[in-house]
């Protein structure tokens, strides 16, 4: 059982590192393009309970193709706003996926409305402008 904590915190810290290399690109499109002066984005990694949790809801998912460990939240004032980050993110970052649930929230999700998530498939920036 050791063993299975250890390779969930490795796992963990493998998406710490590259989130960390992300944050300064992001924070410096949100500061760019918000007009929401108080806001920054913020960053987490999914707690150990939490990936527990969802190992056993999903029982053939394997940790490594669990995609959702680490990630990093920006609220934007406006519409305009988004498509501006998005831009930057797509002219900068290797984006392998993005699930926009703007316009059509399907499956539809307490917490998702209107959010845009971007996945990557692997850490080469490009550096921010």
């Amino acid at each position: 059982m050791q063993d299975a904590f250890a390779a969930l915190e490795d796992w963990r810290r493998q998406h710490a590192y590259p989130l960390r290399l992300c944050m300064p690109s992001l924070r410096n499109w949100v500061d760019r393009y918000s007009s929401l002066r108080e806001t920054s984005p913020v960053e987490r990694l999914k707690r150990r309970e939490s990936i527990v949790t969802k190992l056993l809801r999903y029982p053939k998912m394997q940790l490594h193709r669990m995609q959702d460990i680490g990630g990093a939240r920006a609220v934007l004032g406006a519409p305009h706003e988004v498509e501006a980050v998005i831009a930057e993110i797509e002219a900068r970052w290797d984006v392998a996926d993005m699930d926009d649930r703007r316009r059509n929230p399907n499956p539809p999700r307490r917490d998702a409305g209107g959010t845009v998530g971007v996945s990557r498939e692997r850490f080469h920036a490009v550096p921010s402008g």
